[in-house]
């Protein structure tokens, strides 16, 4: 898990609705950032790796690669934890 995993938390947080407050914006701007928000989660989420790393070759050194999207449970236990999914879908 890179530092790309460090992000998640603040797109959660955009998909609430946290700290979206856009200077001069209206709602709909924030509605639109939400959805944006939503659908880069969900990306990530469809698109991630696998936890215990099957799908991509080992990285030198055992170090993590920044490169590498995070685990798909990484993701979900984010959206879980932060956001719920009933939430996370009427998004």
């Amino acid at each position: 898990m890179g530092s790309s995993a460090s992000h998640l938390p603040l797109l959660v947080d955009l998909v609430a609705g946290k700290g979206v407050a856009p200077a001069g914006g209206t709602k709909g701007d924030s509605a639109a950032l939400q959805g944006l928000a939503a659908a880069l989660l969900a990306t990530c989420f469809l698109h991630g790796g696998a936890a215990g790393g099957a799908e991509s070759p080992p990285s030198s050194g055992g170090a993590a690669d920044a490169s590498q999207p995070p685990p798909s449970e990484v993701v979900l236990d984010v959206i879980l934890n932060r956001l719920g999914l009933a939430q996370f879908f009427q998004r």
